[in-house]
């Protein structure tokens, strides 16, 4: 029998994906797999960047069987096609990593891949089980997005304090745990492959690098279902990546806390300092100015003023660093109201509602002389005129589900107010 060496073993298992799966396999096609030979990013398993490019380690993927290789592929491309690595964000970085692989691993054991026993597997129910102090989680996986998931782990499991994710890396079991008790580091293993983030790449290279890989799932997608092999699971996942349907909650925080800047500060050193032995400076965040706007042309509900009210006033207790403002208006500026621990009821109960026309126009005059918020959220029907004048920042539209964003969508970012 002919040994195949390790390189060919990934061409045999591209080609057997092809038969097998043309969504993975036009995906898997589009990466770079090459080995980490001068070990400039030594990693222990395998590991892939937002670009596409994955280097392995020959002595894992010689532990692998011939499933296990085609389910490792899929795995890896995955991360990449549905732009893991580019959304973190300010997220912590071993949960997003569970997240990821329970929502990935799920879809690809349902469609009869193996994977290494180290990966963070749902079983046959879809259920994850992870083990912390407080004793056991239990995680269902089926139907859910990796930020859904995210949203659940966040709130069980007790963040890591380590610097072993550091550049996207993971926790290895032996790490022994900087929090003292004695034990691991972190409450569930960070999976068999290692994630390298785009955090040196600007935001228009990642908007460029999401729309590119976009594209090619899109591609994937639409191959796979001419020849009638498109999974309804992979075609919803699709769907979801194009149209998302994230809470508009979570939108909202995301939109917010993505922006808050950050600066260095060397009055005090910082946490890594004293076990590195060099003096790092620590991380100072600054304020950041955002202004959330209110329609009062008779559209929006108290209801719906209300909901959105008590989020906004939530957002702004959670962070020191966050100055917010609110303005209400319908073809011009009706109102202003600075947003402040001692004020909740007066913008719980602000009766500016009921107004009559709409010209969202009226805040880009209203800024015409001023410094602009770097983040405006709009309250507002989307019942304006096309291509209002708006200040020159980042916008978010919250639209009732009466409301619509054709004026809108061109602008900034939608969420639905359900």
């Amino acid at each position: 029998m002919i040994q195949l060496t390790t390189e060919e073993r990934i061409i045999k298992a591209k080609i057997r994906l092809q038969k097998q799966s043309p969504f993975f396999a036009h995906l898997v096609m589009n990466m770079s797999i090459q080995e980490d030979k001068n070990g400039r990013l030594p990693v222990p398993t395998m590991g892939v960047d937002p670009k596409g490019n994955a280097i392995y380690n020959v002595e894992f993927i010689d532990s692998l069987t011939d499933a296990q290789l085609k389910g490792v592929l899929c795995h890896e491309t995955m991360h990449v096609a549905l732009q893991h690595l580019i959304r973190l964000g300010k997220k912590q970085a071993l949960i997003w990593n569970v997240a990821t692989d329970m929502a990935i691993n799920w879809i690809i054991t349902q469609e009869g891949y193996q994977l290494p026993e180290k990966g963070i597997i749902p079983d046959s129910n879809g259920r994850v089980v992870i083990e912390t102090e407080d004793g056991k989680k239990y995680f269902d996986v089926p139907d859910k997005t990796a930020d859904q998931l995210y949203e659940e782990l966040v709130k069980e499991l007790p963040e890591c304090k380590c610097d072993c994710h550091d550049g996207g890396g993971n926790c290895g079991s032996g790490t022994p745990d900087p929090n003292g008790t004695g034990g691991q580091c972190c409450p569930c293993q960070g999976g068999f492959d290692n994630h390298f983030y785009g955090d040196d790449m600007s935001e228009e290279e990642q908007e460029a690098l999401g729309k590119e890989w976009r594209g090619k799932l899109v591609d994937a997608a639409t191959a796979a279902k001419a020849r009638g092999r498109l999974p309804g699971s992979i075609e919803r996942l699709v769907d979801e990546l194009l149209n998302p349907k994230l809470d508009w909650r979570t939108i909202l925080h995301q939109f917010i806390t993505k922006d808050i800047p950050y600066d260095y500060t060397m009055r005090k050193p910082g946490r890594r300092s004293h076990s590195l032995g060099i003096y790092l400076p620590d991380v100072l965040k600054e304020n950041l100015n955002i202004t959330c706007t209110v329609d009062t042309s008779g559209s929006i509900s108290r209801e719906e003023y209300r909901v959105f009210a008590t989020e906004l006033m939530a957002m702004a207790s959670s962070f020191q660093q966050i100055n917010m403002d609110i303005i209400y208006w319908d073809t011009r500026v009706v109102g202003e109201i600075k947003v402040t621990r001692g004020k909740e009821k007066d913008i719980l109960e602000k009766a500016h509602l009921g107004g009559g026309g709409t010209s969202m126009s009226c805040l880009g005059e209203h800024f015409k002389n001023k410094q602009p918020p770097k983040i405006m959220i709009h309250l507002t029907d989307g019942y304006t005129e096309h291509d209002p004048y708006l200040p020159n920042c980042k916008h978010l539209f919250v639209i009732p589900e009466h409301g619509t964003d054709s004026a809108l969508k061109e602008l900034g970012m939608v969420a639905r107010l359900d």
